[in-house]
C-alpha cells in the first residue's frame, strides 16, 4: 500500500511539473524570453542600460528561481506530512514546512504585487538623466 501512494504522489508531482511544460512548449513569446538580443544586453551604452541588463538577466530569473524552490519546500512539506502519518514529530515538521512554504509564497507574491503596483502608479522617466550644471 506505501508503495502505491509513493507511486501516486511521483506521478502526481510529476504532472504538477511537467503540464506547464508542455502548455508552453509552442509559445512563440517564450521562445525570446531567455535571448539576451531582446533583454537589451546587446548594446550596454550608460549605467541605465547596465541596470536593467542585469535586472532583466540576472534579478528576474533568480526571482522566479526563489518562487521555484518555495513551492518545492511546501510540497516537500506535503510529501513529509502524507508519508509521516503515524509518527506525529514528522507530521508536525511537515506541517511546519507547508506553513513556511506558504507564508513565503504569499510574501513573495505580495511584494511582487506591491512593486508592480507602485511601478505602475508612478512610472519613472526612461530618458537620459543629465548632470547637474553649475
Amino acid at each position: 500500500m506505501k508503495k502505491a501512494k509513493y507511486l501516486f504522489l511521483v506521478i502526481f508531482l510529476g504532472l504538477i511539473i511537467v503540464t506547464p511544460i508542455i502548455g508552453l512548449a509552442d509559445d512563440s513569446n517564450t521562445q525570446n524570453l531567455f535571448s539576451r538580443t531582446t533583454s537589451g544586453c546587446s548594446q550596454i551604452t550608460n549605467f541605465s542600460s547596465f541596470v536593467n541588463c542585469a535586472i532583466k538577466s540576472i534579478i528576474t530569473p533568480l526571482i522566479y528561481i526563489l518562487f521555484g524552490v518555495a513551492l518545492v519546500y511546501f510540497f516537500a512539506g506535503v510529501i513529509k506530512y502524507i508519508a509521516k502519518g503515524g509518527d506525529e514529530d514528522d507530521r508536525r515538521v511537515g506541517r511546519n514546512m507547508m506553513i513556511y512554504g506558504l507564508i513565503a509564497l504569499f510574501v513573495m507574491f505580495s511584494v511582487f504585487g506591491l512593486i508592480k503596483l507602485l511601478a505602475d502608479t508612478f512610472p519613472l522617466p526612461t530618458g537620459s538623466v543629465s548632470p547637474p550644471r553649475f
